[in-house]
């Protein structure tokens, strides 16, 4: 994956995202598994993104974390993809942030785009 257009907030820590965070780094590697109607997307040894393939070639990933600091926080990151003619899925990933009791999403958000290339496993 080749991520672009990264946008953060200034005076914002990220628990997540494709810059390293505190608690972990989607990176530019990672796992699809596509096997059934579910599909779901594994950077490394983390939690995985799960979704399901709409019928226009789109694919909503999602994944929802909790994390501490200072109190509990809850994430929720979306990777939406889309099938482009060249073969080569392009999409969009956006981190939100939730403070237990706290405004949902609170002020610290990413926003990426993103490019990945498919390599089948032997």
């Amino acid at each position: 994956m080749r991520w672009s257009n990264i946008a953060v907030l200034e005076n914002c820590f990220y628990f997540l995202g494709p810059l390293a965070g505190r608690d972990g780094h989607l990176g530019t590697q990672a796992t699809l598994d596509g096997t059934g109607p579910v599909v779901r997307l594994t950077f490394g040894d983390t939690d995985a993104f799960a979704g399901v393939h709409e019928d226009d070639g789109r694919v909503r990933l999602v994944r929802r974390s909790t994390h501490e600091f200072r109190s509990t926080w809850t994430v929720t990151e979306t990777i939406d993809v889309t099938l482009t003619g060249d073969g080569a899925p392009r999409g969009t990933y956006r981190y939100e942030e939730c403070e237990s009791g706290g405004a949902c999403p609170g002020r610290c958000t990413i926003t990426a785009d993103l490019v990945t290339r498919w390599h089948t496993a032997r």
